[in-house]
């Protein structure tokens, strides 16, 4: 893919995301009212970044609790498109995301990963396996499955905040195991 078609759709995402903001603010408040809060402590930029986050985390999550849980036809549609956003974040050629870029949630994805590039794509994917483990009421036996779900429902959000919060080589690394147990904890 050209830099132009690349540069273009970074510029589609971006506006996208623009218009999906007020629906992320009030999402935060009304649901996290005290991540609400301290996020209004980040500068704007970082703000607006956490906000359009928390906004795809909350879908994917109700996504799995309420559409996939519900049967028939709609589980189908959510199943359909947990498949898409797992495509996203596995996918590296820019026509590949290209094609997968009609979901909002993908989108925000997108815009977050061209001003983050080291947002972890994996992250996505592990948080999305832990999303549709609900699905199954996983097998909790040992510390290793504990730590494993924690990781993938909580930790993952860790890791993508970290990215969202500027960190850099070379703290990346220990940034990146500290974000994992915060959100392994705090789940």
């Amino acid at each position: 893919m050209s830099s132009r078609n690349e540069s273009s759709r970074t510029t589609h995402a971006h506006l996208a995301t623009e218009a999906l903001l007020p629906e992320a603010r009030r999402t935060i408040n009304r649901v996290a009212r005290s991540f609400s809060l301290a996020a209004r402590l980040l500068p704007a930029d970082r703000r607006r970044d956490v906000e359009l986050l928390y906004l795809v985390m909350r879908t994917l999550d109700d996504l799995v609790d309420v559409d996939v849980r519900a049967g028939g036809s709609t589980r189908t549609a959510a199943l359909e498109r947990i498949a898409r956003i797992r495509e996203w974040s596995r996918a590296r050629s820019g026509a590949a995301l290209s094609a997968l870029s009609q979901d909002r949630e993908l989108m925000i994805l997108e815009d977050l990963l061209a001003r983050h590039p080291s947002f972890p794509r994996d992250a996505v994917s592990d948080f999305l396996d832990g999303m549709t483990a609900d699905l199954d009421a996983p097998s909790i036996a040992t510390d290793d499955d504990a730590s494993r779900y924690c990781y993938q429902v909580a930790g993952t959000v860790g890791r993508m905040m970290a990215a969202l919060l500027g960190v850099s080589e070379p703290h990346r690394d220990a940034a990146d195991r500290a974000a994992r147990a915060l959100g392994s904890a705090m789940q």
